[in-house]
């Protein structure tokens, strides 16, 4: 076969067996078959010039396969859950552990696999081509390049006002695009990740200080759920009662209006525990800097973090109290081992913090975030393949990992109750971020940020401070309807847990007005 009918025909293969997401949300823009056909030849054109500009003796068919491998792959998450291939979906994928990923793995996704990625990569890999010289072949890229940007001119020409909209007010679509944005994503990926001049570790909070006063050390825990929506909490008015014990419990609080920092664990929660806000948030320099973990670390808080997830994100990889109870359980581990093995860290006499990080509303297996006496609901969806369930059974087994979250959530403010004769005690639950169930064909999370559905960006939260924690609850309810974010996560936990230090900013600090004095009094 000629190099030049190989590329075409992989172009096409391509653009046919892997774009039906991208084709179908165009069409739902446009509403015309005749723009349809228009973009599909771009796009082949486009992958065609992709692989001419790799072509050399040696790497056009490992290119060529590449691009069949991750085409298959990435076409079978776009098709399934509306999934976006960007580089923070990217950096989340990698930053998954073992478990987490084969809960994603089903025969559709191998199917997708063979007969899109291995069988057309095997056809390729035993395909005869005749390689020419060096500069015939280097004649033969210029000749391929400006056809194929010729016929990419006059296409763009033909439908010039359409192709305006969709590059100008329609931008979202293109990131639709395989295999082309996935090696976009995964080139950008890279280039943040090894290639950029290492940044050397900043450390801030070194003037920080622990007020002491010779009352109760403190005992605060921070709950870190997982992809628990604001809107599927009944103490947030959701229909259904998904919170049977925290609804009855008028000592805490519900923040209504609190907004995640991310879409995605790998970036929602290093930036929950960073003094960079939102809008100034890097991964690469989030980690290469002092979190509020390491802060409460240098004053001489006992500092725990025990995982029920996949890790830290780099949060707590500089304390010595990091436990991952998943290493000691044989299949799923269920959240309240997490309290169980909490206990350990407490200790009387120490200012204590402690992060459980729960497994809580991980998606897209929900039916096995729960034991049977929570599954409040039924019937449940039991596969990966949401798009195989009805909407109704997948929002039971998510409700129902809500359900389990309830539970858990109280079962520590029960267990911290106990320690009051001790301490003085809190309690702040926050998820990383929503989820979606399905809203235009859309599931799970992780969608870029600007784009992503009020779901993906709209977690629960929740709060408790106990006696004489210094802080006054009625003055917290106060909060219930205002506007927060995880940007006001880091000052305010240094603001409640005593700590003095340059960097806490008191605008951000949500309990700054809500303060008692030393003697508890306003």
């Amino acid at each position: 076969m000629s190099k030049t009918k190989l590329i075409l025909l992989s172009s096409l293969f391509m653009v046919l067996f892997y774009n039906y997401t991208f084709f179908t949300k165009s069409y739902a823009v446009f509403h015309s078959y005749p723009f349809m056909l228009s973009l599909g030849v771009t796009l082949f054109l486009f992958i065609a010039l992709l692989i001419v500009l790799f072509d050399t003796k040696w790497s056009l068919k490992p290119f060529i396969m590449t691009l069949f491998i991750v085409g298959s792959v990435t076409a079978y998450f776009s098709d399934e859950y509306g999934t976006i291939i960007s580089d923070k979906m990217i950096q989340n994928s990698f930053e998954t552990d073992f478990s987490e990923a084969i809960g994603l793995f089903n025969l559709k996704l191998l199917a997708y696999f063979i007969f899109f990625g291995i069988l057309p990569s095997y056809f390729v890999y035993k395909t005869k081509i005749k390689y020419p010289t060096f500069l015939q072949n280097l004649f033969y890229k210029i000749k391929m390049i400006v056809v194929i940007l010729v016929f990419i001119s006059i296409n763009l020409f033909l439908f010039s006002k359409a192709y305006t909209s969709f590059f100008r007010s329609h931008k979202p679509l293109r990131y639709h695009t395989i295999p082309t944005y996935p090696i976009y994503s995964f080139g950008k990926y890279i280039n943040e990740k090894y290639l950029k001049k290492p940044i050397p570790f900043t450390k801030i909070g070194t003037d920080a200080k622990l007020v002491k006063d010779d009352d109760k050390p403190k005992l605060f825990v921070f709950v870190l759920g997982e992809a628990a929506r604001w809107d599927h909490f009944s103490l947030n008015g959701y229909e259904r009662d998904t919170n049977p014990v925290l609804e009855k419990d008028k000592e805490i609080t519900t923040l209504k209006k609190f907004f995640s920092c991310g879409t995605e664990t790998a970036i929602s929660v290093p930036c929950m525990f960073s003094d960079l806000t939102r809008s100034a948030y890097s991964d690469k320099k989030a980690k290469h800097r002092s979190s509020l973990i390491d802060i409460l670390n240098y004053v001489g808080v006992n500092v725990a973090w025990i995982d029920n997830n996949s890790d830290s994100k780099g949060v707590a990889v500089r304390i010595k109290n990091y436990v991952n109870i998943k290493d000691s359980c044989h299949g799923e581990c269920r959240d309240e081992k997490l309290l169980e093995v909490m206990k350990r860290f407490v200790k009387n006499g120490k200012t204590t913090f402690i992060v459980l990080h729960q497994m809580g509303s991980h998606g897209p297996e929900y039916y096995k975030r729960t034991d049977e006496k929570f599954k409040k609901f039924k019937p449940e969806c039991k596969t990966n393949q949401l798009q195989k369930c009805s909407k109704k059974s997948i929002v039971n087994a998510y409700d129902n990992t809500i359900v389990y979250t309830d539970y858990f959530v109280s079962k520590v403010k029960e267990y911290l109750k106990t320690k009051q004769k001790d301490f003085k005690v809190a309690l702040w639950y926050a998820s990383d971020h929503g989820e979606s169930l399905g809203e235009k064909g859309i599931y799970l999370h992780g969608l870029p940020y600007f784009i992503a559905p009020e779901a993906q960006k709209h977690p629960a939260s929740v709060l408790w401070f106990g006696e004489n924690f210094g802080v006054k609850n009625e003055c917290v309810k106060t909060l219930e309807n205002k506007k927060l974010s995880q940007d006001n996560i880091f000052s305010s936990v240094l603001g409640v847990m005593d700590v003095k230090t340059k960097v806490y900013n008191q605008s951000l600090d949500m309990f700054k007005k809500c303060y008692q004095d030393r003697d508890g009094k306003n």
